[in-house]
């Protein structure tokens, strides 16, 4: 029958065949440790007779003392006695090691518990003055055998047993000399009363300095560590050794950082940067020949002291770079004849001097690594004695790198010629600015070498396939909106580096090619300044209609008006634009260079040249927009948006604005139409990924978009967006292109305005001309949005209630109350300029041209009263809910026309106060859908209305203009719209169609679910 040993027999049993069988084996066993080693708690101290007489290796001024045996059992082990007493401890422990230093001797530690137990270990060096790693575990590598410990009568002690030649082990071990032909066996020690814990959360901190003359010798009070020779045949310490002062160690290193991080880079900066002062060379080779002395010296205290070279990387480090030193001597010796400037270039003269260049630049950098070694030998960063030695090698350091990057900052800076186009100071608009400073000079070089050459086969390329091409590993870039170059052979000689090529691979890079960062400064015209909302204004709620006004009566047709897009960059944008371009002018050898890499041209439509004798002779007088042109924006304004403390999911604002806002292409979309999104391509972790965005306001110029920072582990998609919300404003470039998508509103227009094709809808008039017109729309549309899915809800709330730079009508008149208000007649038409999100916003009135601040709740939404916008919002906590603030701007303006449900999964305090609208908490229900689907109808007041006929200008009855589809009449028999849009998870919009389509009587086709994975919609079973 089988049974389970006690502890101390357990390690009986597993110890006793490391030890031969007429030795003893260990005693006082009581337990095991968490990584296997034994534990000791003696009741009585060991026999001490096998010791003969014990050694004192440290005394101190109250008594204690620190004693040591050792003898020979069977002339094949040694056995130790080590024992602590007189002292008040405090988590204590005290060792041996066998050799010269720290640096290379192997150890063995006892410490002694709290509880009364005693452990041991081994320990092995780390080639630093601090203290060596345990092994914890016997089974790692031990050759020695704990035998005994504990604490008696106030007396630390333990007794180990190791062997004098061990076994092979993962760690190396030293092997011991018996003293039997006369050579004692040379070993350290040291010992700390009261440790702390060390940086790896273990009681064996630094012993600490010796006191007094420092020498570590037994007749000198109060020594932590020493020195000292035993013979263990004789069973008796021989000789005590004085411990080396550190003097020379802290003169080698000393030295060594002054030749090394002082008077060679020194060297160097000067034959760099001044070289116009005369007799440099001498200057130059004065310090280096100074270094190289130095280190020479240094060199040889470091070898005498320690009497041998130990191999670490320290050590290999150092003599690769004595080495290098050597070449770069022999170098500079012969680089200094072939610097004679009345001798001919030659590739014998240049391979000297690029070589003496590189080793010498290459010296200074192993350097910083090197000296940062030894200092970490000597000082190693985690203890707090060598701070001031840190401190001196990081100034040292960083004031090389400021210096030598400053210099060639303003090296390049001042002295590297670079034209500048004419500044247009008579003309004040920006975008004709621009215009009237004509193409740059380089651009014309380019051109004239282009169009004087034959390309039989070039190829002809589109927008679209050029990305094609991109994306199958071709590295491809435009200039002059045209030429199409191949700059793969760039890859590993372009000075700016691999990744600026990759950046720009498959875009424009005329403006970064030719001109410089700030070249169209000048031009930069900063957006209007509009006053300030007043304080004492009166709430708007007060403002709204008692009666509502008959359908008959409206009329949204609006007077004709020139409105021109604002850049609405301000001065933040265009700092953080010009900072990101990072532009270079090239010399015409670098554009000779270029022009050599052509291998297509960009057109219309991809076709072949129909002859060899084929040649580019025409310059487009304009560029066209295409969506699928990627174009580099800046990121130039960052906000987060959620409350990171309340446990939500980050949601950042940024904004970004087009590298080179003048260079607009014709037909460029105004505005964004609800709906649709832009594409973001970046390079995640080496690889590129691309995500669709809803961009919430603003235009091709200058956009936000709001994103969720999602881990990056899920999908290529995600870690565009977690590589977005990392990056700083002003710090890099983002390739973008679009917009893509569907206008939402489009399909509700009627028929005639729906596309069956699944390419963007740019040519739709709404985006070409926001000042048209906009029709009247009459029913409901009710969003489910999950998450961050609430951005396309957003972008259409604005659309609908908060525009900008669009007709309004006036629904009734208004008396100003306040010297800044604007008088308004019912019928008027008023261009909103900024909306203050509080139901008052400043406009201009086209009739009278006058300027003021008006209340929305006088004007008509900008497709009329007759359509109810619903919102079913549900987010995981209360943090999550975005978008407060223009949800309740447009419920002050229209709350008759808007209605807002939140669902919060973790709960919603009291019901409200985080949010307008109606809140929930828990999980999206059937219930909370039908609260949501009841208030998606038509306004009460206009449920019974129809629609009016179309009116111009003038008043007269007309069909609706060609660029405008014509309007389903609900006086022609067809019924006001129902229409439910869901954005979210796909198992949250699976839920959500499910819920509509089975329970509240919504067609298949009515129910429209957005993806952010793709710019089109998915609309029952067809995409559009």
């Amino acid at each position: 029958m089988w049974f389970i040993p006690s502890l101390p027999l357990l390690w009986l049993l597993l110890l006793a065949p490391a030890c031969r069988a007429d030795l003893p084996g260990p005693q006082n066993v009581v337990g095991a440790g968490t990584s296997g080693q034994p534990l000791f708690r003696a009741t009585e101290l060991p026999d001490l007779t096998p010791y003969g007489n014990l050694t004192t290796l440290a005394t101190t001024i109250n008594g204690g003392k620190y004693s040591f045996g050792s003898y020979l059992e069977n002339d094949v082990n040694v056995r130790f006695y080590l024992a602590l007493e007189g002292m008040d401890f405090g988590m204590p422990w005290m060792g041996i090691g066998f050799g010269l230093t720290m640096l290379g001797a192997d150890f063995i530690v006892g410490h002694l518990y709290p509880n009364g137990t005693v452990q041991m270990h081994e320990h092995v060096p780390r080639n630093q003055y601090a203290p060596p790693f345990p092994i914890w575990n016997p089974n790692d590598g031990w050759v020695m055998t704990a035998m005994n410990g504990g604490y008696v009568n106030g007396i630390f002690f333990l007794e180990v047993r190791r062997p004098l030649i061990p076994d092979p082990r993962p760690y190396s071990h030293m092997t011991l000399l018996d003293g039997k032909d006369g050579e004692p066996q040379r070993m350290i020690w040291a010992y700390n009363p009261a440790s702390v814990r060390n940086h790896w959360n273990g009681f064996f901190s630094y012993h600490g300095e010796n006191p007094g003359t420092k020498t570590g010798l037994p007749t000198e009070p109060d020594q932590t560590h020493g020195w000292m020779a035993v013979n263990y045949d004789q069973k008796e310490v021989v000789a005590f050794y004085p411990i080396p002062q550190p003097v020379r160690r802290v003169a080698h290193g000393s030295g060594m950082f002054v030749a090394w991080l002082v008077l060679f880079p020194g060297g160097a900066y000067y034959s760099r940067y001044m070289r116009f002062v005369p007799r440099w060379i001498w200057v130059h080779a004065i310090l280096q020949c100074t270094a190289v002395a130095l280190l020479l010296a240094c060199f040889s205290t470091i070898v005498i002291t320690l009497g041998r070279i130990r191999i670490h990387a320290h050590s290999i480090l150092g003599l690769t770079m004595l080495s290098l030193l050597a070449l770069q001597l022999l170098g500079g010796l012969t680089n200094r004849s072939f610097l004679r400037t009345d001798l001919p270039r030659t590739r014998r003269r240049a391979a000297v001097k690029l070589f003496h260049r590189t080793v010498g630049y290459v010296l200074i950098l192993m350097a910083v690594a090197q000296v940062g070694l030894g200092l970490h030998i000597l000082y190693p960063i985690e203890y707090t004695r060598g701070n001031a030695f840190w401190i001196v090698y990081f100034l040292v350091v960083g004031f090389w790198v400021f210096l030598f990057i400053g210099t060639e900052a303003c090296r390049r800076l001042l002295f590297v010629v670079k034209p500048r186009p004419a500044d247009s100071s008579a003309i004040e608009d920006g975008p004709a600015k621009y215009h009237q400073m004509g193409r740059h000079d380089g651009i014309v070089e380019l051109s004239r070498r282009q169009e004087g050459r034959l390309y039989p086969d070039l190829k002809a390329y589109d927008w679209k396939s050029l990305d094609e091409a991109v994306a199958n590993g071709s590295l491809l870039v435009v200039a002059d909106g045209r030429y199409v170059y191949d700059v793969s052979k760039w890859i590993f000689s372009h000075p700016g580096g691999q990744l600026i090529l990759l950046n720009v691979a498959g875009t424009d890079v005329t403006s970064d090619y030719f001109n410089e960062a700030g070249y169209d400064a000048a031009e930069f015209t900063p957006p209007p300044v509009f006053p300030e909302q007043d304080s004492r204004r009166q709430a708007v709620s007060l403002l709204h209609e008692s009666e509502p006004i008959a359908s008959s009566q409206i009329s949204l047709a609006a007077e004709s008006f020139t409105n021109e897009a604002s850049l609405v960059l301000t001065q933040t944008d265009w700092y953080r634009i010009t900072r990101a371009r990072r532009t270079h002018v090239h010399t015409k050898l670098a554009i000779m260079r270029l022009s050599h890499l052509l291998v297509g041209e960009i057109v219309a439509e991809p076709q072949r040249r129909h002859s060899e004798s084929d040649t580019i002779v025409q310059s487009p007088t304009s560029r066209s927009f295409d969506p699928y042109e990627y174009r580099r924006y800046a990121l130039t304004q960052k906000e987060l948006l959620t409350d990171g403390s309340a446990g939500s999911t980050p949601i950042w604002r940024l904004r970004f604005c087009l590298l080179y806002p003048y260079e607009a292409r014709d037909g460029q979309p105004m505005e964004f139409l609800p709906g649709q999104c832009v594409e973001f391509q970046a390079r995640v972790d080496g690889v590129p990924a691309a995500r669709y965005y809803t961009p919430l306001s603003g235009n091709i110029t200058a956009f936000d978009v709001w994103v969720k920072h999602v881990p990056a582990a899920t999908s290529h998609a995600h870690g565009v967006s977690g590589f977005l919300c990392h990056e700083r404003p002003g710090e890099g470039q983002f390739k973008i292109r679009g917009p893509f998508g569907q206008s939402l509103l489009l399909p509700l227009l009627g028929p005639a305005s729906a596309s069956p094709s699944p390419v963007p809808e740019f040519s739709d008039s709404l985006s070409r001309n926001p000042s048209a017109p906009s029709p009247m729309l009459k029913g409901s549309i009710l969003f489910v949005t999950g998450g961050s899915g609430i951005t396309p809800f957003l972008q259409l709330l604005q659309y609908l209630f908060l525009p900008t730079g669009v007709p309004l009508k006036a629904a009734s008149s208004y008396e100003p109350v306040m010297p800044d208000e604007l008088r308004i007649k019912k019928g008027d038409s008023l261009i909103v300029q900024k909306h203050y999100y509080d139901g008052w916003s400043f406009a201009v009135n086209t009739k009278t041209g006058k300027e003021g601040v008006i209340p929305l709740p006088k004007t008509f939404p900008r497709h009329g009263p007759c359509l109810k916008l619903v919102l079913l919002n549900c987010v995981h906590s209360p943090g999550d809910l975005v978008g407060a603030e223009l949800i309740d701007a447009a419920l002050l303006a229209y709350p008759q026309q808007l209605e807002v449900h939140h669902v919060v999964k973790t709960g919603v305090e009291d019901g409200c106060g985080q949010f307008s609208g109606f809140g929930y908490g828990g999980q999206l229900s059937e219930a909370i859908i039908k609260e949501a689907v009841a208030g998606a109808v038509v306004p009460s007041a206009y449920a019974d209305e129809t629609l009016p006929p179309t009116t111009t200008a003038e008043g007269g009855a007309e069909a609706a203009a060609p660029t405008v589809p014509s309007l389903p009449r609900a006086g022609a028999g067809r019924p006001a719209f129902r229409k439910a849009f869901v954005c979210g998870r796909p198992d949250f919009n699976d839920f959500v169609r499910e819920e509509l389509e089975n329970n509240f009587e919504y067609e298949h086709e009515d129910i429209t679910v957005l993806s952010s994975s793709s710019p089109t919609t998915d609309s029952g079973d067809r995409r559009r």
